[in-house]
């Protein structure tokens, strides 16, 4: 995997404050949160989310002029622009590029009808921003859908699934995550460890650089999102989280990008809860 370094700033105060909530709030009818409005803290990106991402510290700067649609997923800014890609060439899909589009979609979609539905559960704002960062990342790979004159490959309504494993695993997750929000930090985190393996072996199968383009910023995407479920987790339990779903190797190698990117880390524990499975090509079922 071609590895990219993310300017991105994550504040630990931000980790701190949503602990902090996490720890006193255990469900929706725990108490209210303080206005989001002042706690979250906006970021700016650029492109498909991959890059540039840069926290604004001086309240008497001028913000930058956003280059694309922006949106704030717990202190991280994402981008979209669909123009970037139409600058690079296009290409003839394989079938294995054909049908990693159709399969990517669904998985964003599926991380976006889980995180919408705990949001329905929990106070926790972090579900719904990370759930409208998953839009942003379906409409990323409907972009190439569109532009490979390939169908959307599903309805847009919540829990509907053409494949039967994404389907099966979105009644999993949505069970277990329903259960505390603990359950539902762990749901978050399986469901972005199975995005990056399953994002990786897609990658490893793609020629077009518009879809290498797209695949790499999900990536970082998911790598981002892992942290933040696995770091809130910790703090909200008092235990490491430990990954459900990588091996050691591809652990340690997200461990690595969180260094080098200068981004905290509150996961720790190096275990495995089910031996490592990857989610490739089914959505890895739990």
């Amino acid at each position: 995997m071609i590895k990219k370094a993310l300017g991105i700033t994550l504040l630990v105060a931000v980790i701190g404050l949503l602990a902090f909530g996490a720890i006193n709030r255990t469900s929706a009818k725990a108490g209210e949160l303080l206005p989001a409005a002042a706690e979250e803290v906006a970021g700016y990106g650029n492109g498909y989310g991959g890059g540039n991402g840069r926290v604004e510290t001086d309240a008497n700067a001028p913000a930058p002029a956003p280059l694309a649609e922006e949106h704030v997923e717990e202190g991280f800014g994402y981008g979209l622009d669909e123009s970037l890609i139409e600058t690079l060439p296009l290409g003839e899909l394989s079938q294995a590029e054909s049908d990693g589009l159709l399969f990517m979609y669904e998985e964003e979609k599926l991380a976006r009808d889980v995180y919408n539905y705990f949001s329905t559960l929990y106070t926790q704002p972090m579900f719904s921003n990370i759930a409208s960062s998953e839009q942003t990342h379906m409409d990323s790979v409907k972009a190439l859908l569109d532009r490979y004159d390939l169908a959307v490959p599903v309805a847009d309504t919540a829990g509907v699934f053409n494949n039967a494993d994404l389907k099966q695993l979105y009644t999993d997750l949505i069970k277990s995550g329903s259960q505390s929000l603990a359950d539902a930090l762990l749901a978050g985190a399986a469901i972005e460890e199975i995005d990056i393996l399953d994002l990786k072996e897609r990658l490893a199968q793609v020629d077009q650089a518009d879809i290498r383009q797209v695949y790499e910023s999900l990536l970082y995407g998911s790598y981002n999102h892992l942290n933040a479920f696995s770091s809130i987790y910790a703090s909200q339990t008092g235990a490491a989280y430990t990954p459900q779903f990588m091996n050691d190797a591809e652990w340690t190698e997200f461990q690595n990008y969180l260094t080098e990117n200068g981004l905290f880390s509150g996961s720790g524990g190096r275990g495995r809860r089910n031996g490592g499975g990857s989610g490739t090509g089914g959505g890895g079922k739990r």
